[in-house]
């Protein structure tokens, strides 16, 4: 999952495919993009089930064994901006 701002602005949270954003924050000149990225929660009950925290309770904790495979996370592969102008 990411979060995406554009000049301050909340431009979306994107969870699935094709992870695009049409806005018109962008202004001519420097503009400032942010991409927040997180986990996903498959690996938060996986890191729960190897050393709990007692923070998740029964049945989220017991969705996952402690061997479960992490998932990658982050920025994964290319990234790029495009811009298309349309008037």
């Amino acid at each position: 999952m990411a979060r995406v701002k554009i000049n301050g602005g909340d431009a979306g949270v994107f969870w699935t495919a094709p992870y695009r954003v049409s806005t018109s924050a962008l202004r001519s000149g420097t503009n400032r993009i942010e991409v927040s990225v997180t986990s996903p929660w498959r690996n938060r009950l996986i890191a729960e089930a190897r050393s709990s925290t007692g923070t998740l309770y029964p049945p989220m904790t017991g969705v996952f064994t402690d061997d479960a495979e992490i998932l990658p996370a982050g920025l994964l592969g290319p990234m790029s901006l495009v811009y298309n102008h349309r008037p």
